[in-house]
This record gives structure tokens, C-alpha cells and sequence, in this order.
């Protein structure tokens, strides 16, 4: 497949022959001659070429890079520069740096690559070849192409594989929900809130920063709904766990009633939960170095009455341990706050999103993504958050997925797209996903499904490209 020209690169003007990996105790090579045009690099950026091996168990072994800088660049990178600049997205070892005339006609660069490295597996895999457009300011993602030595097809992934960026509908009435866990210390069987007391000064600043951005703007936001939930360790009498939950949850609403007003949160609803058997059943779980972790486990999930628990509990040698350290942090209460948040100007956006971005909606964000293009600014984070904010919306997470494809970021991509097979949207970059993991079967399964979508046009080259 060719590569298309993207902001002057002409990835397309690379090509890789005589390609041979092999495998020997522990011990991996890969040799092959790269042949470039000249003109693949603008003369004022570089072109960076990151070699990835990825093994047959998705491990990813980062080989030396190559940098190609352009003619009115070279003097801008030396060696150090690029390093320094670029670690976090290559391997800090360069195999090459050259630099490109420009011009179409001349000889090409020719790279006889060769290298070896330590393998964890001697399962042979694919070699990647990740992309990367620099300049003083920043670095993008041009695409990447996968070889196999064991055929002569390759697979090249750019912006034209996969599902083209797509629009966000408008939110009319932007609904939030803040959660705020609270764990206030109070005297033995007491519900008073004593500010001095214990770390409740740390809670109660806690509680005030959380509310602050949110209250103190009452023409952009509104609270429409709230409930505090209280919680006691599993010890004593449900009925008195339950009873003294409640007030505790009390106490926090008349907090905010003194601090704030009743009309704010005199509405708001107090439920005490008792015992928190289900989050002290989640604190065991987690904790796998326990010694004691099948045991609590084996009573927690018993069915015993709450009473039996606690006898059970009880008996165990490490029960001291549990009242000490697992206990306390089961105190708490849980402030919910559901708020409407109005629409943002454009400049406004580009704050919130420094502190807030879950006030915004998916086409605000994108918004501010277009803003920055128009400027020459990179605007992949845009993307991502608008995708981690918004993890139910299909449209950030397919818009997201084809970010991470083209970075090469295969299992990344996969965590986006997993929750999506069923979403007909997504049916092209899954199947371009299972292309680049070397599945050709549901490659082709996803990318037919494609046909019956807007993505028809994209999803056929695909199958014809790859030749599914």
C-alpha cells in the first residue's frame, strides 16, 4: 500500500527490501537495506523513523531509530537535541541521523539497518515502522507500516485506513454529577463535626475546594439534585450502625446548610447504609499480600446473618489487625451532587479545560481541537480527553481509537474499541485493529460488516489494500 503525502512528508518514498528477522536463543536480528527519496522530508522539519519489534505475545521491543533531518533543519538538530527532544516517544539510541537535500531527482539515502537485540520470546513477530513529523515545536504521529519477513505484502496504516473524524452532537442540557468521599472522625457513637478534631480540618478543606468551582458561579451552574450516604465499620449492632450512619450523614447536610444555605442544600437526602459489609468485602479483595485474605473472604461470602459475620470475624487471629487498620477508612460518607452546567464560549472552553474538562461537552472539546489545528497546534490531548471524560460517548471513544491506531498504540486502541464491537460506527477500526495484531479472519469479518456503514468507501479499499 502507498502512504499519502502528510504535511509535506512523503512516507510513501521509503520502501524496505530484502527484510529478514530471525530468532536465536534469546537473541534477535533484524537486517534490512531502506531505501528514501530525498524529498520525504520537508527541508524545514525531520522525519523520524522508530523500528518497534512487536513479538507474537504483543511485547514491544523498541530497536534504534533513525532521524532524516531536512536540508534547512540539519542545523538545528544535532544529535543531543533530538534526544532530549523526542525520548519519550523513541529509542534513545539513534541508529542513523542524515540529512535529506530535498531534491526529487537526486540519489536516494540508502540504509543498510542491521541490529540485535536481547528477545524475552522466541516466538517471531512483526516489525513496525512508527512514523513521526518533527519540528521545533512539536511532533506528530504519521502513520506506521508492519513487516513480515515471512511475506512480501506490508501493511501501511495512515489517516486514510481509518474512520475519518467525526462531529459531535451538541449536548442542549449538560448534566454532571460530583462524588466527594468524606471520612470526618467523630467521638465513640458521636455525630457532632469538631473541626479540630482528628484530620477533619484536611476533610472539611477537601469538601470546600470540591464545591468552590461549582458554587461559586451560580450563573453556569446549578444544582439540581443531591444525597449524602453514611457508612460504619461492621462492628455493633446493625440497628446502631445503621441509626448512627444516618446522623453522621446528618451532621455533613447541616455542614453544608451553615456553610452554604438552605437553599442550597436544605433539599438535599441523608441515607445511612449501616455497615459497610460490600466495601469491606472490595478492601479484602484488593488486598492480595493478606495472610488472612481467604479467610475473611470465606466468611464475608458465607451468607451468614450480619451478626454471625461479626462472631466469625472475630475468631480469626488477625481480627485485631482488621479494627486497627481495614476499620477506620470504612467511616465515611459520600457527598453526590448532580449540577447543570451551561454552554461555554470557545475562550472560556480553553480554561475549563485546564481545571474541569468533565463540564465540557464532546463538542466543546472538539471546538477547542479545531481552534488549535487552525493554529498550527497539535491536538491529540483534545482528543483524549474528550475520550476519558466521556467514556460512554461513541463518537470520542471511535474518534480516540483512530488516534492510538496511528500511533501504533495496538493494545491501547484495543481497550477503547473492545466495549464497541457491537457499534456499527466502529466496524472499520476494529477491523484495521485486527490487521495490525495479524488476525486476518476478523479483519475481514469486521471490515465487511463496514460495507453496511458511512464507512463503506473507506472499509472497501481496506479489503482490497490488504487483499481480504
Amino acid at each position: 500500500m502507498t502512504m499519502v503525502a502528510q504535511r509535506g512528508f512523503r512516507t510513501d518514498a521509503i520502501h524496505y527490501e530484502s527484510l529478514q528477522m530471525r530468532t536465536s536463543t534469546g537473541v534477535l536480528s533484524v537486517s534490512c537495506q531502506i531505501v528514501i527519496s530525498q524529498d520525504a522530508t520537508p527541508r524545514s522539519k525531520a522525519l523520524l523513523i522508530q523500528p518497534i519489534y512487536k513479538t507474537a505475545q504483543a511485547e514491544e521491543i523498541l530497536l534504534p531509530h533513525m532521524v532524516l533531518n531536512g536540508k534547512w533543519q540539519a542545523p538545528y538538530y544535532e544529535r543531543e537535541v533530538t534526544l532530549q527532544s523526542y525520548e519519550g516517544n523513541v529509542n534513545n539510541r539513534p541508529y542513523i541521523v542524515a540529512t535529506l537535500s530535498g531534491q526529487h531527482d537526486a540519489e536516494p539515502l540508502t540504509i543498510n539497518y542491521e541490529v540485535t537485540e536481547a528477545l524475552p520470546k522466541g516466538d517471531l513477530g512483526v516489525l513496525e515502522m512508527r512514523y513521526y513529523g518533527m519540528d521545533c515545536c512539536d511532533t506528530d504521529s504519521l502513520g506506521l507500516i508492519a513487516l513480515t519477513s515471512g511475506k512480501p505484502s506490508r501493511i501501511t496504516i495512515t489517516k486514510d485506513n481509518l474512520t475519518p473524524l467525526m462531529a459531535a452532537q451538541s449536548e442542549p442540557i449538560k448534566r454532571r454529577q460530583e462524588e466527594i468521599e468524606l471520612r470526618i472522625n467523630y467521638l465513640v457513637n458521636r455525630s457532632e463535626i469538631l473541626t479540630n478534631y482528628g484530620q477533619n480540618e484536611e476533610q472539611l478543606t477537601t469538601l470546600r475546594n470540591a464545591l468552590t468551582p461549582i458554587l461559586k458561579d451560580p450563573t453556569s451552574y446549578k444544582i439540581i439534585l443531591g444525597s449524602i450516604t453514611g457508612y460504619a465499620s461492621p462492628e455493633g449492632p446493625e440497628q446502631h450502625n445503621k441509626e448512627l450512619s444516618q446522623r453522621r450523614a446528618q451532621s455533613i447536610k447541616q455542614y453544608l446548610i451553615e456553610q452554604y444555605g438552605e437553599t442550597l442544600f436544605g433539599r438535599i437526602r441523608v441515607i445511612g447504609a449501616g455497615a459497610d459489609w460490600i466495601g469491606l468485602r472490595a478492601v479484602i479483595a484488593r488486598s492480595t499480600g493478606r495472610t488472612d485474605q481467604k479467610d475473611v473472604l470465606a466468611v464475608l461470602d458465607a451468607g451468614y446473618t450480619p451478626e454471625r459475620r461479626q462472631e466469625e470475624l472475630a475468631k480469626l487471629p488477625t481480627y485485631g489487625d482488621l479494627l486497627r487498620n481495614v476499620y477506620p477508612p470504612l467511616r465515611r460518607s459520600t457527598l453526590r451532587i448532580e449540577y447543570e452546567v451551561r454552554t461555554f464560549t470557545l475562550e472560556e472552553s480553553i480554561e475549563i479545560m485546564k481545571t474541569r474538562p468533565k463540564d465540557l461537552s464532546v463538542s466543546e472539546l472538539y471546538s477547542i481541537a479545531t481552534a488549535y489545528k487552525q493554529q498550527g497546534r497539535n491536538a491529540d490531548e483534545v482528543y483524549r480527553i474528550a475520550a476519558t471524560c466521556n467514556p460512554t460517548n461513541v463518537v470520542a471513544q471511535i474518534n480516540y481509537s483512530r488516534l492510538l491506531l496511528l500511533e501504533g498504540k495496538l493494545s491501547e486502541a484495543w481497550q477503547i474499541l473492545q466495549p464497541l464491537q457491537s457499534e456499527p460506527a466502529a466496524y472499520n477500526n476494529i477491523g484495521v485493529y485486527y490487521m495490525l495484531s495479524g488476525n486476518e479472519q476478523l479483519a475481514r469479518q469486521y471490515l465487511r460488516q463496514a460495507l453496511t456503514t458511512s464507512d463503506a468507501v473507506v472499509a472497501r479499499k481496506n479489503l482490497e489494500t490488504f487483499a481480504l
